[in-house]
């Protein structure tokens, strides 16, 4: 490069105080092989270094320009090329630096990681949210084998608990930090979220509950989060700092969360699922006393064997959805005190046994449909307390040929004369001895008022030895 400088006393001027600041900086300043190394605050290390690579802040450069450490840019940023109009302009490719895993793992400071699930289920944990706000993380799935699981490092995603890239698919997903948590920017039809539940609740404390072992993600809808094991049976319960409306999310993949909740389940006020969780083989109790929710969802009940007691005193149910109940075989009080149900859907139990008190107190209940009880060993108290039931259907109990114990089981009813002949026509063709059948109280129909078919039923029932309470 050529210097012309015109004024040959500014020329002299300039040359001397080059000279003086090369004497005041001799000691911040060397050259050596083609490198000079700037020591600005004079600690031995170098903050600055120019080499015929480059020009490199806080190390040796290895390219035109190296920078350890942050770098800052005021207004614009221009690599390959001009631009005018953007803070950043890139004018070619752009290179992330990425991790490979290929076992559980925590995500590290890599923009993309590519999560090799052929050898078996991959569980990815990201970093805590608060220490990387800003970061956004790729996770990507190169394998069509197995799932990778991906948790929220101390966080939920998107307030839920677990995302899943799902088996069959190589599927990805875009996350990004911010406020302390992860939340989604981007995924593929193949990502999905974790089988979950959500309590709604009005209340200040919670406690959730679990008779099944596992690992389990909690959303106390207040901004805090829990994420415990469980081995055996368990609880966590947490404080809000004041009365109010939560929503309240639970996540796992090992077990199902609540269980007999006791009073705490009178403060649920809405039940969700998201992901269709599958109920795990019992689920007695699980919804015990939830006093305030008016409808279900379509919960995946299909391995279910117990649901003794699940829905017991759902006062506030109107409406129940038509679950697969095919694998029950324990229905003792079942729907007991849900008392506003007016209608009851045509479930499929013929594997069910124990039917005690299965909709004791179902106060509003009108009608029943016909149900396979192909299976049934006792009905004491099944229907006692079902006031408006009047409507009740022929041949329920055919096929009921062991059954003997109906003790109470049509007591304090509204019993139409056609519905009890439905009833005796039934279990004496079932053809039973020896048992005891309730139909007394209420406002069921009186004996005098019963139908030629009705006498002539329990005249046989008598025969064989069986007590039958009428009104």
């Amino acid at each position: 490069m050529n210097l012309i400088i015109s004024n040959k006393s500014i020329f002299l001027t300039l040359f001397l105080l080059c000279l003086s600041m090369t004497s005041l900086l001799a000691d911040s300043i060397r050259s050596s092989t083609g490198t000079i190394g700037f020591d600005v605050n004079m600690d031995g290390n170098m903050e600055m270094m120019l080499n015929r690579n480059g020009l490199g802040l806080g190390v040796s450069p290895s390219t035109n320009l190296h920078v350890q450490g942050k770098a800052l840019v005021s207004h614009r940023l221009s690599i390959g090329g001009i631009t005018n109009h953007s803070n950043l302009h890139l004018n070619g490719s752009i290179e992330n630096s990425f991790q490979e895993v290929n076992s559980d793992s925590t995500i590290g400071g890599h923009s993309l990681v590519l999560a090799d699930s052929s050898s078996g289920n991959l569980t990815l944990t990201l970093p805590y949210a608060a220490n990387v706000a800003g970061g956004v993380i790729t996770i990507k799935k190169v394998s069509l084998n197995n799932e990778v699981t991906i948790l929220g490092g101390g966080n939920m995603i998107d307030q839920t608990g677990l995302w899943i890239l799902s088996s069959g698919n190589m599927g990805y997903m875009n996350v990004i930090s911010s406020d302390g948590q992860w939340w989604v920017k981007n995924l593929n039809e193949e990502t999905t979220i974790s089988p979950h539940y959500a309590f709604t609740i009005d209340n200040n404390i919670w406690s959730v509950q679990t008779i099944f072992s596992g690992n389990y993600y909690i959303n106390w809808g207040d901004g805090s989060f829990d994420e415990f094991s469980v081995t055996g049976t368990g609880s966590k319960s947490h404080n809000y700092a004041s009365s109010g409306e939560y929503t309240i999310r639970v996540s796992s993949m090992d077990g199902f969360m609540t269980y007999n909740l006791g009073s705490y389940a009178r403060e649920v006020t809405k039940f969700e699922i998201f992901g269709q969780p599958t109920m795990p083989n019992r689920i007695d109790r699980a919804f015990r006393e939830y006093t305030e929710i008016t409808s279900f969802p379509d919960l995946d009940t299909s391995g279910v064997t117990n649901f003794a007691e699940a829905f017991y005193n759902c006062k506030s149910l109107t409406t129940f959805p038509v679950l697969n109940t095919s694998n029950g075989t324990n229905f003792k009080t079942t729907w007991r005190g849900a008392e506003s149900l007016t209608t009851f859907p045509t479930l499929d139990v013929s594997n069910g046994q124990d039917f005690r008190s299965c909709w004791l107190d179902c106060k509003n209940l009108s009608s029943f449909p016909l149900l396979n009880f192909s299976s049934a060993t006792r009905f004491d108290n099944a229907w006692d307390g079902c006031l408006a039931l009047s409507t009740f259907p022929a041949n329920s109990f055919d096929v009921c040929t062991a059954v003997t114990n109906y003790t109470d089981a049509f007591t304090d009813t509204a019993l139409t004369a056609g519905s009890i002949e439905n009833i005796l026509v039934s279990i004496d063709a079932a053809g039973a001895s020896n048992g005891t059948l309730g139909l007394s109280g209420g406002t069921s129909a009186a004996n005098m008022d019963w139908t030629i078919s009705a006498n002539i039923a329990l005249s046989s029932l008598l025969g064989k030895g069986w007590t039958v309470d009428r009104n």
